[in-house]
Order: C-alpha cells, then sequence, then structure tokens
C-alpha cells in the first residue's frame, strides 16, 4: 500500500488544484474560467473575424477534404476487381469506380442484382471494402467508387450547389451501373453519413435523366430531418482540436455559426425532406444507438414524418444498438447483415412504418430526354406536391423494433 505525504506533490489537494487548473469550466458551472471569458470579452472583436474564416474554411472543407488515398483495394479482402473511371456528365470531372462481380461458377447462385456504395464524407471507397465483401459474399455485383474531392477522383473548386453535383455524380455511377454488360439486375444503393442525402435526392430525378431505377436504397448514420446539425455537432467535436484562442466563449460560437450557415449556403439542398410518396424505391434507414455526429433522434424525427404518407409501406427502419457512426457492420454484425442483405433481398429486414403502400393519385409525365451520356428510360410518374406539415412528435418505441433472430431446424 502506497503512503501519500501530506502536501506532496501527489496528495490529494495538489492533484486538486491542478486539475482544477486544466478545467476549461469554472467554479461557475459557465465555460472557461472567469480569466478566460475576461480575455475572450477584450479579444473577441479581434478574434471574430479570424473565427468567422476559420468557419468558412472548415465549411470549405467539408466538401473539399485533404487527398486520401492510402492503395488499399478490393484485393486485399480476397476479392476479384475491375478498375474503372467515367466522367460525370455535369462537368466531366474523373470518377474512380471499383467493380467487383458477383461471384461466378458452377456452383455459385445467380446474381441477385448490384448495389452502388457511396462512402461517408472526408473518407474513400475503401472506408466501405467490409461492407463491398459482405454485399459480394452474398450474391451482388458491387460498385463503389470515390466522390468528387475525395480518394482518386478529380477535384473541383466549387462552393454553391454542392448537394446538385453529388446527386448527379450518384445518377452518372447508377446509369454506369445499369448499363454496363457485364452487371445485371435490380440497381440498390447503400449510402453512409452526408451520402444519405444525395441517395434520397436522387429519387427526386426523373428515371429518364438517371438512366436506371433504383430498386433499393439503404442509409446508414444519416440524414438527419435537421441538416444543420450535422455540421453544429462536428464543430462541437472538433473544437477540442483548435487553437486555445478560438475555443473560447464567444468566439467559437462565431466559428460554429459560420461552419454551418456556410455549409448549408454550399450544400444548397432544397425540396428538404425528400418526398418519397410519387416513387416505388424501398428505403431502408439504418442509425447507431451511440452515434453522436448523427444521433438516432435525429434520424428518426426524419423517419416519423414519412408515416400516414403512401410512402410508408414502403420505408424500414432499424437502430443500431452498440453503433457508432458508421460502424453498425462491426459493432453488431449478426442483426446488420440479416437486416440489410434480408431488405435488399426482399424477403425480410424490419418491417415497414405502415402497412401495404397505398395507391399513388399522381398524373403521369411524358419521359424526359435523356442526359448525354446516360441511357434513356421510361419517366416515372410525377411527384405530389411536398407537404408542408412534417409530423412530430417521434415516439421511439413505435419505430425501434428489433429484428428476429434466425431460427435453424
Amino acid at each position: 500500500m502506497s503512503v501519500v505525504r501530506a502536501g506532496g506533490r501527489h496528495s490529494a489537494r495538489a492533484v486538486a488544484r491542478r486539475a482544477e487548473r486544466a478545467e476549461p469550466r469554472g467554479r461557475d458551472g459557465r465555460d472557461g474560467t472567469r480569466r478566460q471569458r475576461l480575455a475572450a470579452a477584450l479579444g473577441f472583436p479581434f478574434l471574430a473575424p479570424v473565427a468567422a474564416a476559420a468557419g468558412l474554411r472548415a465549411a470549405y472543407r467539408v466538401y473539399h477534404p485533404p487527398r486520401q488515398d492510402d492503395g488499399v483495394t478490393p484485393a486485399a479482402r480476397g476479392l476479384a476487381f475491375q478498375e474503372a473511371s467515367l466522367r460525370t456528365s455535369r462537368d466531366q470531372l474523373p470518377l474512380a469506380v471499383w467493380v467487383v462481380p458477383a461471384p461466378a461458377g458452377p456452383d455459385a447462385p445467380a446474381p441477385r442484382g448490384s448495389v452502388v456504395v457511396c462512402h461517408g464524407m472526408g473518407r474513400t471507397r475503401a472506408s466501405v471494402l467490409a461492407h463491398v465483401a459482405l454485399l459480394h459474399q452474398s450474391g451482388y455485383h458491387v460498385v463503389a467508387y470515390d466522390l468528387r474531392n475525395h480518394g482518386a477522383s478529380g477535384r473541383d473548386r466549387a462552393m454553391r450547389r454542392m448537394a446538385e453535383r453529388y446527386v448527379s455524380d450518384l445518377a452518372d455511377v447508377v446509369a454506369f451501373t445499369g448499363a454496363r454488360p457485364t452487371l445485371g439486375g435490380p440497381v440498390s444503393v447503400l449510402a453512409f453519413s452526408f451520402s444519405t442525402w444525395p441517395a434520397l435526392h436522387l429519387l427526386r430525378e426523373p428515371v429518364a435523366e438517371v438512366g436506371a431505377e433504383v430498386a433499393a436504397i439503404v442509409c446508414e448514420s444519416g440524414p438527419a430531418l435537421d441538416i444543420g446539425a450535422g455540421l453544429r455537432i462536428l464543430a462541437d467535436l472538433r473544437r477540442g482540436g483548435l487553437p486555445a484562442p478560438l475555443r473560447m466563449p464567444g468566439v467559437f460560437g462565431v466559428l460554429r455559426a459560420c461552419l454551418d450557415l456556410a455549409g448549408r449556403a454550399m450544400l444548397g439542398v432544397r425540396e428538404w425532406p425528400t418526398d418519397l410518396d410519387p416513387v416505388e424505391t424501398r428505403v431502408l434507414f439504418i442509425a447507431g444507438g451511440r452515434d453522436r455526429l448523427v444521433p438516432a433522434e435525429t434520424v428518426e424525427a426524419l423517419v416519423d414524418g414519412y408515416r400516414d404518407r403512401p410512402a410508408a409501406g414502403r420505408v424500414s427502419y432499424w437502430r443500431a444498438p452498440r453503433a457508432l457512426h458508421m460502424n453498425a457492420l462491426r459493432m453488431d454484425r449478426a442483426d446488420y447483415v440479416r437486416t440489410v442483405t434480408g431488405f435488399l433481398a426482399g424477403a425480410g429486414g424490419p418491417p415497414t412504418l405502415g402497412g401495404a403502400p397505398k395507391p399513388r393519385s399522381v398524373p403521369a409525365t411524358p419521359a424526359r430526354p435523356a442526359v448525354p451520356g446516360r441511357p434513356a428510360v421510361s419517366a416515372p410518374p410525377a411527384r405530389s406536391p411536398a407537404d408542408p406539415a412534417w409530423r412530430a412528435p417521434f415516439t421511439p418505441s413505435a419505430l425501434t423494433r428489433p429484428v428476429q433472430p434466425e431460427v435453424s431446424a
């Protein structure tokens, strides 16, 4: 048993004094000590412009992160693949694509279709290799690509309409998948975090412009009903890594507000939430029970808006209890595999929000001319007007239904 001398450097009093000096909160419970608050008040006129510039730069970095490409390919998972590249129809930007064919051979079952996998913001296609392997083993052709400004794909300097750019890029990849002769079957999309917004907005595009009809979409770790909430939480999570002057009360508030406002302005999302009533695409939302960046409650608020709507019979939701951000496959693997593969196959997964789909009473529209570079197909029915009253409140117990375990004979 160790003995602590009174007044020594390891005494309880000395430890408490050091902890007090290191603690960023004052004794009155507010952020910062009195000295820090005084310094923030005196330096605010000088630090506010610096914080605003830092917030704008952080917003730009959300859509233009530093290049990352560690060279990992599907071969690291023992998967045969083809490296491909396609030019976007919007601005001829090159997108780096992996094509992983479904298992082939005399004993292999017929392919179930194709799945386009979209990684999260600031990541690369290498970050979803575990999901690529899962889908491949489940009998799907898999197409994974680097988003623009990510990985091996081309980069732009755009600061406006980023949502339109990412949606258009995804439409190009879906068209590429549907038109590739070695692939076949229905095309689905598995999207993560930020990419869940383009995935849902893709359903607003006429099939004639997309080039292929999307059978199902799986959205993991997003999207949230409040788009700005993710940007504000991102600022909060990064606060600890900022220089001390930018962490001070008030100053950080300027940085946070600028990141939020500029990030949403650059994204330029319109008509949110996406109206799912006019489409037949099935959608599964997956939220992490321990996700701090996109908390499950923010996803559930969005999902609850589809209740009592014609789309309710095509929308499902599952909350992965142990999952953090974008890691439900690792933290809740058994249930994740059953949920996602069952949903994509159309014969399993969590129940929908409400019974069978309600009939749609919307007029048909003529086919639109195809976008150059994408195959033309018939157009879907027109969209119904967006419902201005998005439903609330949300009852978690009504949506969080556990996936039933498999019973073996």
